[in-house]
């Protein structure tokens, strides 16, 4: 039996500072699942907002103030990819960005 005041082994503190695999695997399952959930919600008619803000990119217009150029820009270039309809493309874009950032760490 160890006294009271015992001194904590250097072999302990070795394993504290070993780099663990426990946060890369969480946000990448948070983002998978994430992405997920979005593509099995995803909006099927687009009205009003969500309509602008995926025709817009289609021909690099600017939606309503703030304009959001970073988004329109990366959705343009994201449609590119000659799968499915405009819309569809813009709406998995969408999943792609929300996937990201739910899997980011702070």
């Amino acid at each position: 039996m160890k006294p009271a005041g015992a001194v904590p082994s250097v072999a302990m503190f070795d394993r504290i500072r070993q780099p663990s695999m426990a946060a890369p695997v969480a946000a990448i399952a948070t983002s998978l699942v994430a992405f997920v959930v979005y593509l099995r919600t995803v909006l099927r008619v687009s009205v009003g907002d969500w309509a602008e803000a995926e025709m817009i990119p289609a021909r690099l217009g600017i939606m309503h103030p703030t304009g959001y150029p970073l988004y329109t820009l990366l959705l343009k270039a994201f449609t590119t990819i000659p799968v499915g309809s405009f819309a569809w493309r813009a709406n998995v874009f969408s999943g792609v960005a929300a996937a990201a950032s739910a899997g980011s760490p702070c």
